[in-house]
């Protein structure tokens, strides 16, 4: 179903500067106010901004403040704002296939390897890791669950959310998330696979 049109947030120029954060702002039920009770923590798009060396301008006036006059790391923010700004900086950088998903875990691993997250991120194996996974992306995220199934050298990953509030480029973007989650372990698996699923909260 297609999301409420947001007339400030679909301007042409943002369209032609960044398609992808378009698309997303468009399919949200209540544009950048949809789902209130869900929330992200500050220190995830503070973490990819202060990462990237692309300046972020000329994005929708409650994007714009979050990048101008970013809050506390600590805070919660709601998570469909910050989704935005993730497909924003990931797109600013204009990188295709395997260079975005490098740069995408290089951020992800500045974050794990914060002092703010390093003693969450540390475990033993990655079997350690998922099986915590729900714990972990609660630090960062409410209002949605990870869940996971492991097998003997594989990681089953679904995402369970209220439905627009991921879309298949996040999904692809937190894939490489969570790849740059198990290259902190000592061993990785042969194979991880994040596997995106429709269900809602």
């Amino acid at each position: 179903m297609p999301g409420r049109p947001v007339d400030a947030d679909l301007t042409a120029p943002l369209q032609a500067r960044h398609p992808r954060l378009a698309r997303y702002l468009a399919q949200l039920p209540e544009g950048l106010g949809s789902f209130p009770d869900s929330g992200m923590k500050a220190s995830v798009f503070r973490s990819v901004l202060d990462f990237s060396e692309a300046v972020l301008t000329g994005l929708p006036p409650t994007l714009q403040s979050l990048v101008d006059d970013a809050p506390p790391s600590t805070s919660w923010i709601p998570q469909c704002q910050g989704l935005a700004l993730v497909i924003a900086s990931v797109e600013a950088q204009q990188l295709q296939g395997e260079a975005e998903g490098a740069w995408v875990r290089s951020a992800s691993a500045r974050l794990f390897e914060s002092p703010m997250y390093r003693f969450l991120m540390r475990v033993v194996t990655p079997a350690l890791l998922y099986k915590g996974a729900q714990m972990r992306w609660s630090a960062f995220f409410r209002g949605s669950e990870l869940v996971s199934v492991l097998g003997d050298r594989t990681a089953e990953i679904t995402l369970v959310c209220p439905a627009s509030l991921f879309t298949h480029d996040l999904a692809i973007i937190f894939t490489d998330v969570l790849r740059a989650a198990t290259n902190l372990t000592p061993v990785s698996y042969t194979h991880l696979r994040a596997h995106e699923t429709g269900r809602n909260l």
